[in-house]
Order: structure tokens, then C-alpha cells, then sequence
């Protein structure tokens, strides 16, 4: 009866070696800065831009600090929203938004005067 050794096989090895390369180099990636917690103004006259940052009229604003720092996330509180419609094939015909999508919001923002009515057309 002859004795069969185990042999590592060049698939298991190419795996290994992507393995390390890829865990070697998002150890040395730099990850960005987050700032998390920050209100959420759901006013539709709440004022929350900054000077380095604007919000669109179908976007969700929350406060931001005086001043940003480059490459690093802001992120809101945790918060409630009402899914009225979802069109995953809409264009976007009106630059970064859907014109068809931003009719249908503006409408819905009449019917909720006291909440603001945002988009997320990405």
C-alpha cells in the first residue's frame, strides 16, 4: 500500500498569497475621519449649509460643522422616513436628479408642510 502525502495545490497557494496581499494593504490604508451624530433638519425652512457645503432642495441636510475637513465622512443621526414611491429605473434627466422624481417629491412636500420631503435619486 503506498502512502499518498498531502501537497498543497497552486490554487490554494495563489489564494493564500492574495489573502495576505490584500489584508497587508487595507492595514496600511489610512481610514478617513468620521464625524457621526450630527441633527438632522427636517424643517423644510431649517437652514443647515455651511460655506464649503450647500444642500440641494431634494436632499436630507443635517448640521454640519463651521468647517469641513477634506476626506472625512459626516454622518447624521439615525432617523425615520416615509418610503412614498421608489423608482430604481428613473434617469436622471435633471442633472443629478430625475425631473419626474423631483415633480412627485415637490408635490408630496405641499402635502407635509411641517416635514421636509427628500430624494435619494443615486
Amino acid at each position: 500500500m503506498s502512502e499518498r502525502r498531502w501537497r498543497p495545490s497552486l490554487g490554494i497557494l495563489c489564494a493564500g498569497a492574495v489573502a495576505f496581499f490584500c489584508s497587508s494593504v487595507a492595514i496600511g490604508q489610512k481610514q478617513p475621519q468620521t464625524y457621526g451624530g450630527l441633527e438632522v433638519c427636517s424643517r423644510p425652512g431649517d437652514r443647515c449649509g455651511t460655506a464649503d457645503k450647500s444642500f440641494d432642495r431634494f436632499e436630507l441636510p443635517f448640521r454640519l460643522p463651521k468647517r469641513l475637513k477634506a476626506n472625512a465622512l459626516y454622518k447624521s443621526v439615525p432617523f425615520y422616513a416615509v418610503v412614498l414611491r421608489e423608482n430604481a429605473d428613473a434617469p436622471c434627466d435633471g442633472g443629478e436628479y430625475s425631473v419626474a422624481m423631483e415633480r412627485f417629491r415637490a408635490g408630496a412636500q405641499t402635502r407635509f408642510p411641517g416635514k421636509r420631503v427628500f430624494a435619494d435619486h443615486q
